[in-house]
């Protein structure tokens, strides 16, 4: 029985280093029909996909920091005029526009009153500064 085992052991021991002996030279074989050429076209073609990928990632970075930039920059703007509208109502208790309406309408009677001041008499103008500094103090 020793016998036979050791016989089935050495007969299963050459029938493996055959297929390995086998194996070993069609895999050679299969490498060598692969030309260096084939190797270096797919390392390039993963190269440039990774180069597209890396391209696009960064490009939505870019883009997402862009929009960020301006959104902070919208905010300042809108905190600004929120702020500028709340300090003329605090310093002058009216809105900016009226404001603006009122500097319009003095600016418009001011030069009124320079067109038609050479044409005035003594005491019209006597008049006028008397109110202008009463309006003025």
């Amino acid at each position: 029985r020793s016998e036979h085992f050791q016989e089935m052991v050495e007969i299963g021991a050459q029938r493996i280093d055959n297929v390995t002996r086998q194996a070993e030279m069609r895999i050679s074989k299969v490498v060598r029909s692969f030309r260096l050429e084939y190797f270096k076209h797919l390392l390039n073609k993963g190269a440039d996909q990774i180069e597209q990928v890396s391209q696009g990632a960064i490009q939505k970075v870019s883009h997402t920091v862009r929009w960020i930039y301006w959104e902070k920059l919208g905010i300042a703007l809108m905190v600004g005029l929120v702020v500028a509208v709340v300090m003329g109502l605090f310093v002058s208790a009216e809105w900016p526009w009226e404001s603006h309406f009122r500097a319009m309408s003095e600016r418009q009677v001011g030069h009124s009153v320079l067109q038609a001041w050479p044409h005035l008499q003594s005491e019209e103008r006597e008049h006028l500064r008397r109110a202008i500094h009463e309006h003025a103090v």
